[in-house]
């Protein structure tokens, strides 16, 4: 991650007035803690940066996707680590001297070997080459291109509720259009304190936040090195990402930890190989830092929930909650309507009346609502969208004594209100009682 500059680069420090650390809208980070941060999608368990990787680091339970931003030479911001498509790729040249085009022709698995958590690919030591140009079948739900060089609007299309930490690579001002480009995307998709900016330039965080500076960001080196050296608090930013050690220093402790917290900051390491051990991990867990950047985040994800300290997030639990039982349930609607109207509609809602077993609530609570729309004799598997409450509790309590209101005309053995049990399952079973 941080590049090998003379140590004089990090020493050199501001002694300018201390600046307020945060902008004025409250700061989440802090309280989402402690995350798995998988790097570049978790670099020993994939292909780094790639869909792929992203994907399977989302199912491992990792808490923030992490990822490279680059531009080719039309202008397209990519998802890669490298100023060229040379190591990780079947082709050669930079990026900047690339079409889009071109870039998406290349196999961005093609000399991917996995170090970490690999029953899955079995024996062949370039398990996914050539499944990005064809040659052999993508995995069951991926496609090619999730084995390709993303765009960086593919990535937001697919993570539409991730965190993300992104990091503009380059250096001012020749890389000054992709920190600006990259600002007006994510205020198109309307991402601001769910994504963090890095970039060890600064000029390139500079330019990001004059763009967009209501978008989460994180110091560059120089703004780092004040806080270590002199702890003058960054200016408009919400977190530090920084290394455990630098040229001889030891950089995150507890200290460190403690000083940024009391600004309001969050503090998050990124590891990168020979240093990523347990011990490492231990370390830092008791640095009390907010999140490690890791690329193995499977483990990572098992040892904090080892030691109770996993994050999780609303979005995690009803994913969680989802795999347990679907958030709706079918219902068999018949439609007869009249002559004039040929199709049958409806509203429905489902209320809570009780937890099963004859706990019963106070009062009824509204957890689904629904519409069904039927044609003339068909019978429609009508869905009832159930809130994330009812999906919690039938993944903790088992089945929920419910009551259905129908509020239309023309459905044939429907009535007013019909009670219902909802009972986990795969789809979601309702059942009259």
């Amino acid at each position: 991650m941080l590049p090998l500059a003379p140590l004089f680069v990090l020493l050199s420090v501001s002694f300018a007035p201390a600046r307020a650390a945060l902008a004025a809208e409250p700061n989440p980070w802090p309280e989402r803690r402690v995350l798995v941060m998988a790097h570049g999608g978790g670099e020993h368990e994939a292909p780094t940066d790639t869909l792929f990787a992203q994907k399977l680091a989302r199912a491992a339970g990792a808490n923030v996707l992490e990822l490279d931003v680059r531009r080719t030479g039309d202008g397209v911001l990519i998802m890669t680590h490298d100023e060229t498509a040379d190591r990780v790729t079947d082709g050669t040249g930079r990026w900047i001297d690339m079409t889009i085009d071109a870039v998406k022709r290349l196999d961005n698995a093609h000399d991917f070997r996995c170090t970490t958590n690999c029953g899955r690919y079995g024996s062949d030591p370039y398990p996914l080459r050539g499944i990005a140009t064809g040659l052999r079948p993508p995995p069951p739900g991926f496609s090619p291109n999730d084995f390709r060089v993303a765009t960086i609007r593919e990535v937001l299309e697919a993570f539409p509720d991730a965190l993300l930490s992104l990091e503009i690579k380059g250096s001012s001002p020749a890389d000054v259009p992709t920190a600006v480009a990259l600002a007006d995307l994510l205020r198109e998709f309307g991402r601001t304190d769910d994504v963090l900016i890095a970039s060890f330039d600064e000029g390139l965080i500079s330019a990001f936040k004059a763009r967009a500076p209501e978008i989460h960001t994180t110091p560059a080196l120089r703004e780092a090195a004040d806080f270590y050296f002199n702890r003058i608090p960054p200016q408009g930013h919400v977190a530090f990402q920084i290394p455990p050690d630098y040229f001889g220093l030891t950089v995150s402790s507890p200290q460190f930890t403690a000083d940024a917290h009391a600004l309001g900051l969050a503090v998050y390491v990124f590891l990168d190989d020979p240093i990523e051990t347990e011990a490492m991990y231990e370390r830092l867990l008791a640095d009390g830092v907010d999140g490690i950047i890791t690329a193995r985040p499977t483990r990572m994800r098992e040892l904090l929930e080892e030691r109770g300290l996993g994050f999780r997030s609303r979005l995690d639990l009803e994913a969680e909650v989802a795999i347990a039982s679907p958030r709706s349930v079918s219902l068999p609607l018949r439609c007869h309507p009249s002559a004039s109207t040929p199709r049958c509609r409806a509203a429905l809602s489902l209320d809570l009346l009780g937890l099963g077993a004859g706990r019963t609530l106070p009062s009824p609570l509204r957890i689904g609502l629904g519409a069904a729309d039927v044609s003339r004799g068909e019978t429609a598997l009508t869905s009832l969208r159930l809130s994330p409450l009812a999906s919690w509790l039938l993944f903790w309590l088992g089945p929920l004594d419910t009551r259905l209101h129908i509020d239309g005309a023309g459905l044939q053995d429907a009535v007013t209100t019909r009670t219902l049990r909802i009972e986990p399952g795969f789809p979601t079973r309702a059942t009259p009682h």
